[in-house]
């Protein structure tokens, strides 16, 4: 079982430091990211395995939501995302088969060694991981699941 996914939905046009964030993605080869985006590759960027490049839309992504979820989402910017941030596991769940943990984070910044902090958590104790929005980590299981669907309710 992978350890690890990160979902990143981004729309409109990257800020010249994506180069950057992509290569951090790229040098965490144990966690597996999942950009979910309108935009193009990045051209002095060479993407490896774990990086999974999603062409779509926010559009596409809000009916994602609303299927899922079960209710309607206003989704009229890309900004709102970050309200849907607890809901990633469900929402992307077909994604997320076979990782222990799901995540969610940003592009603006750079990731160091992700595996130094990771490797030192006792699992078994923890279904969240971070609870800041830069980085944050969920237990990919239905009760954690079910704990979001609550709030919706």
């Amino acid at each position: 079982m992978n350890r690890f996914a990160v979902i990143i939905p981004y729309f409109g046009q990257f800020k010249p430091s994506i180069s950057l964030f992509l290569e951090s993605c790229n040098r965490n080869s144990d966690v597996d990211w999942f950009v979910f985006t309108d935009c193009e590759i990045p051209a002095d960027v060479t993407l490896n395995l774990n990086i999974h490049w999603v062409s779509t839309t926010l559009e596409h992504i809000k009916i994602m939501a609303q299927e899922k979820i079960g209710c309607k989402v206003a989704l009229s910017r890309a900004y709102k995302l970050c309200d849907l941030k607890p809901f990633f596991g469900i929402i992307f769940r077909d994604y997320l088969k076979g990782y222990e943990y799901w995540g969610f984070g940003d592009v603006d910044v750079v990731y160091g060694r992700l595996s130094a902090y990771l490797d030192s958590i006792d699992y078994f104790r923890y279904d969240k991981i971070n609870w800041m929005g830069h980085l944050c980590f969920v237990r990919n299981s239905d009760s954690c699941t079910a704990t979001a669907l609550e709030k919706v309710d």
